[in-house]
């Protein structure tokens, strides 16, 4: 995953395989480059590989593609950013960031220039929390009132700040960025990460920390 791509070599982008692992099994691999698609876009991609399997097992003619063409997605993309609603949103955001470390970048994604990427090789841990544990946190989120999204969001703030001393906690939530049938139907990348900005209070309890990041 750490081995850069040359986005511009022939076949860059996706490659796919069906590796076989034994009598009557295989394993689909694929490799495709996150410049291309997101999460939600591999899951187009499969429901569609899965559609056109079971037309093909069943000996059934194979269904029309119900996807959007990606020229819609681009060109409602570069309506936003030229439109208000763009600048607009800018302008909230920008309000909302004032003052803290986490800057709105100065240019807008069309404007913006090449740079060089992020290798991903941050600290970063990974684990399997027991069902007992995933219980405990549903319940207190529903307790709550909350999500179970919004309990872990609260949780990894206090965290933060624990660890930092920081009453300024901002966290980087991606969203699908997916506006209108056409987006909900265009294999692609449009996920965006956006800002959740949380005040720390000295002495707050885990339930008011909750109650804010519900509100935010």
């Amino acid at each position: 995953l750490a081995r850069p791509v040359d986005l511009a070599a022939e076949g860059s982008l996706m490659t796919q395989a069906l590796i076989r692992v034994g009598a009557g099994r295989h394993r689909w691999y694929q490799r495709v480059h996150h410049i291309a698609v997101d999460a939600y876009a591999l899951s187009l991609i499969g429901q569609r590989v899965a559609e056109l399997y079971r037309a093909l097992v069943a000996e059934e003619p194979l269904p029309e593609s119900r996807f959007a063409p990606l020229s819609e997605l681009t060109e409602q993309e570069g309506s936003y950013l030229a439109g208000e609603e763009y600048a607009a949103d800018r302008a909230f955001w920008s309000a909302r960031m004032a003052g803290s470390a986490v800057a709105v970048p100065r240019r807008s994604p069309a404007a913006a220039l090449a740079g060089e990427a992020a290798d991903g090789g941050g600290p970063h841990r990974s684990t399997d929390l027991p069902a007992e544990t995933l219980e405990r946190l549903s319940l207190a989120a529903r307790a709550a009132k909350a999500t179970w999204a919004e309990l872990v969001v609260a949780a990894t703030a206090g965290h933060l700040h624990r660890l930092t001393g920081a009453e300024d906690v901002v966290l980087g939530l991606p969203l699908s960025n997916r506006r209108g049938p056409s987006a909900l139907r265009t294999p692609a990348m449009t996920v965006n990460v956006l800002p959740l900005r949380i005040a720390m209070r000295p002495g707050d309890s885990g339930a008011e920390l909750l109650r804010r990041v519900v509100l935010e």
